[in-house]
């Protein structure tokens, strides 16, 4: 198996496929927590950041 940790930095799509793959396999110890975080940490920013957006009051006339 690929190192996690090349791996998030060569092939991110790759990665998150083998943490759900091990996930779903109940392979706990062989998750690559830091990244897992600063990936979720990542996604999160960027939901409540595209959320505020769309959640702004929008003063258009037409």
């Amino acid at each position: 198996m690929a190192n996690p940790d090349d791996l998030y930095n060569k092939d991110e799509t790759a990665w998150l496929e083998m943490m759900a793959r091990l996930a779903a396999e109940r392979r706990f110890a062989e998750l690559d927590y830091e990244h897992l975080h600063e990936f979720l940490t990542d996604r999160q920013d960027a939901i409540g950041k595209r959320f505020s957006a769309v959640s702004e009051p929008c003063f258009c006339t037409s």
